[in-house]
């Protein structure tokens, strides 16, 4: 076993022969430096060498053993003194001292229970009349007593000024829309109104591309004329088309209509179609159907065509289905815009 805090502050003075000397004498003192922790052990210290005052006050704290077993008991001690050994006996009965002085008057006490009832006496004179008493606060109001029969009907009164008006009342929801009325008749055309003032001249517009070479003579207008026959759609409103298609081989130079009634008929169209092969008239018949006294009217379409080298290859009738068919696309577009 090694024995802790021996290094720290212990000078060892050893004088003899060293190991492994072979005969040689050395003295002198080795201090805790010199000496390699741990190389000197219990069997290297003789007995008794080393007492409790050489050990530091940490390592004397470290050897306390642990707590030995309990002794035994000592011997009982003996019994206590009677307390008249200890105080003395009892001395003899003194005199009666003085009356003390009347204390306080104690509580009431509680009260004590009623005794019966005394035998009734006889009654006694009656007394005068005592002065009218001063008339008492008025008693609580007594509970509601029920609905008296209703009495008969009173006399008109008569009638009241009437009160100042009322704010005016937050605006209702809209209610639903009504069913759509009747078209009215059409009212008389106008009269022409007064012709404006002439405007200003516009600037010139660009110069146009060549037109086609000429035939180098005069030319043959061929003027092409085309009925159309008005079509009923309602009980107010006739609408017609006409349209006059130019022969193969020609274009339009202008074009026109004639129309024979004078105060309600009215021309909305009046152009060539989109392959200017044909002139396309579109009106309106605003006369009532149902009237004998309105005869239908005429409306004429008018085309003034001439021969060209630029006209359309397609043929005749092809042509004017398709003039007939814009006429008519005209005539429902204008007739939704009304």
């Amino acid at each position: 076993m090694q024995v802790k805090g021996l290094k720290t502050g212990v000078s060892i003075a050893l004088v003899g022969i060293l190991a492994g000397g072979g005969g040689a004498y050395a003295a002198g003192q080795i201090t805790s430096a010199q000496i390699k922790d741990g190389t000197i052990t219990t069997k290297d210290i003789k007995k008794g060498t080393i007492t409790a005052a050489n050990l530091s006050t940490a390592t004397q704290k470290g050897l306390v053993g642990p707590a030995g077993p309990a002794g035994p008991a000592g011997p009982a001690g003996s019994a206590a003194a009677p307390a008249s050994s200890v105080f003395g006996s009892a001395g003899a009965a003194g005199a009666k001292g003085d009356t003390g002085a009347q204390g306080p008057q104690g509580l009431q006490g509680l009260k004590g229970d009623t005794g019966a009832a005394g035998a009734k006496g006889d009654a006694g004179a009656a007394g005068p009349a005592g002065a009218k008493g001063d008339t008492g606060a008025a008693g609580p109001a007594g509970a509601k007593g029920d609905t008296g029969a209703a009495g008969p009907a009173g006399a008109k009164g008569d009638t009241g000024a009437a009160g100042p008006a009322g704010a005016k009342g937050d605006t209702g929801a809209a209610g639903p829309a009504g069913a759509k009325g009747d078209t009215g008749v059409a009212g008389p055309k106008g009269d022409t109104g007064v012709a404006g003032p002439k405007g200003d001249t516009g600037a010139a517009g660009p110069k146009g591309d060549p037109g086609p070479p000429g035939t180098g003579g005069a030319t043959k207008v061929t003027r092409i004329v085309s009925d159309a026959v008005p079509n009923g759609t309602s009980d107010e409103e006739w609408l017609a088309e006409a349209v006059a298609v130019c022969p193969d081989g020609q274009t339009i130079v202008s074009g026109g209509f004639f129309q024979n009634i004078p105060s309600l008929g009215e021309v909305y169209y009046n152009a060539p179609d989109q392959d200017d092969t044909a002139w396309i008239i579109d009106a309106v018949n605003w006369g009532d159907p149902d009237n004998p006294d309105l005869d239908a009217g005429d409306l004429t379409s008018i085309a003034y065509c001439i021969p060209s080298t630029t006209a359309s290859k397609v043929p005749y009738a092809q042509r004017r289905a398709a003039a007939v068919k814009q006429a008519a696309a005209i005539r429902a577009q204008i007739n939704k815009r009304r």
